[in-house]
């Protein structure tokens, strides 16, 4: 049987904030953001030309 705590005002808050939609959409967001912002990083610090090469080597 789980047990309740008794939360303040400011846990409340909290609780009902981070239990916002909204909240979980924008950190949905913000961690593709984040991940593809690492997987662009990474590729291009393997790289000696820092632009995409569309047709090939020359």
């Amino acid at each position: 049987m789980p047990t309740r705590f008794a939360l303040t005002g400011w846990q409340k808050a909290l609780v009902k904030f981070v239990r916002n939609p909204t909240v979980e959409v924008i950190a949905a967001i913000v961690v593709v953001l984040l991940s593809a912002w690492v997987v662009i990083e990474a590729e291009t610090s393997e790289r000696s030309n820092p632009f995409p090469v569309l047709f090939g080597h020359k």
